[in-house]
């Protein structure tokens, strides 16, 4: 559906009336490697920044394993005379070997989180040492695996830049009218991020335009068209233009529709015909004559549904485990349930058929 500016009375009181210009769209491309870099980069820094403490008190023959995250201590209680001894376990991957303390319980195998193979060896003799020392309690805390939690924040950092990306050119710009006045400001949805003002002689306004550009972004294949890119201007009666904003933001008709609101809004007579055939050129030459989408037809549509299901329940399911593992109701040690599939797997691919959908559909209004 289109979004067309429109004028209303304005807020402050020395306005005559005010302009909605936009909506803008966001950059999804950036926003989804955000969203990616962010769920990543929480999963990292969670599991950097968890520690573990055990504590055994021989006089009341307890014993605790505390697993602390960022937000929240999961006590696991036993007993004192339980406690066999601890091993330090190698666990190998690919490409590193990291290393787990796992304690022989008389009735289980209690495994502690997950840290480095040096640091395992350390925490598994120290509660062996004071195992022969059964008389007196303990406490012997793990450490965290701060590399990780230094990558996961330099992902939250990158993940943030993406945003900051994806955004600044997006929202709605409002334009206040007033005598001799106009002032802007730009929104992302309730978020202020800039403002200005412009003042002018009444009467010393002549027309309101648009400049055009043509701008690439990083994500963007190489054959693809540019994008249109445009920013409304103040032609003046002297021949001076006066650019509202710092910004160009995406978009072709609803530049012009902005365009013809805000003249509207300042009462400019309309333009000579001359005048308005240079603008029509104008916007003509930065348009291009079709955009392709290659997600039409059956073919097109059904694979489109098939990444979106696939990226979704992949994305649903590290979501819902960021969410567990944050709150404490969960770790690494615990395997996935039914329920998480269902929640997280089946949630996620339904929100990503959704999106795919929705991002797939015709392209005219990303020329809007």
């Amino acid at each position: 559906m289109l979004s067309t500016p429109y004028r209303q009375r304005a807020q402050p009181e020395d306005a005559r009336c005010s302009v909605e210009h936009g909506p803008f769209p966001p950059r999804w491309s950036s926003l989804l490697i955000a969203l990616a870099c962010t769920l990543l980069g929480l999963v990292l820094s969670l599991v950097g920044f968890e520690s573990g403490i055990v504590r055994c008190d021989a006089g009341s023959d307890r014993c605790e394993y505390s697993r602390t995250t960022l937000l929240k201590s999961r006590p696991r209680p036993f007993s004192y005379s339980q406690l066999q001894r601890a091993r330090a376990v190698r666990v190998e991957s690919k490409k590193s070997a990291n290393g787990r303390v796992e304690l022989d319980l008389s009735d289980r195998v209690l495994q502690l989180g997950p840290t480095s193979e040096s640091e395992s060896i350390r925490v598994a003799a120290v509660i062996n040492e004071h195992l022969g020392k059964r008389s007196i309690g303990f406490e012997v805390r793990q450490r965290s695996t701060l590399w990780l939690a230094a990558a996961g924040l330099a992902l939250l950092g990158v993940a943030a830049g993406f945003a900051r990306g994806a955004l600044r050119r997006s929202g709605r710009v409002r334009f206040d009218v007033a005598v001799g006045a106009l002032r802007w400001s730009h929104r992302v949805g309730p978020l202020g991020v800039g403002s200005g003002s412009l003042a002018f002689a009444p009467g010393s306004v002549r027309d309101v335009v648009v400049t055009w550009s043509q701008e690439r972004h990083f994500f963007q294949h190489r054959h693809a068209a540019p994008e249109i890119h445009g920013r409304l201007v103040l032609v003046m009666n002297d021949g001076s233009r006066e650019a509202l904003g710092t910004k160009s933001f995406r978009g072709h008709a609803v530049h012009l529709r902005g365009a013809d609101a805000l003249r509207e809004a300042l009462d400019l007579p309309p333009r000579s015909e001359d005048s308005e055939q240079e603008q029509l050129r104008l916007a003509a030459e930065v348009r291009p004559a079709e955009l392709p989408n290659h997600w039409t037809g059956a073919a097109g549509r059904g694979g489109a549904t098939w990444i979106g299901a696939c990226c979704g329940a992949l994305g649903g399911m590290l979501v819902l485990s960021v969410g567990k593992l944050a709150t404490g109701l969960s770790s690494l040690d615990d395997s996935i349930s039914d329920v998480d599939l269902l929640i997280g797997a089946g949630g996620g691919a339904l929100a990503g058929v959704w999106l795919a959908r929705r991002l797939t559909r015709g392209r005219e209004t990303s020329l809007e």
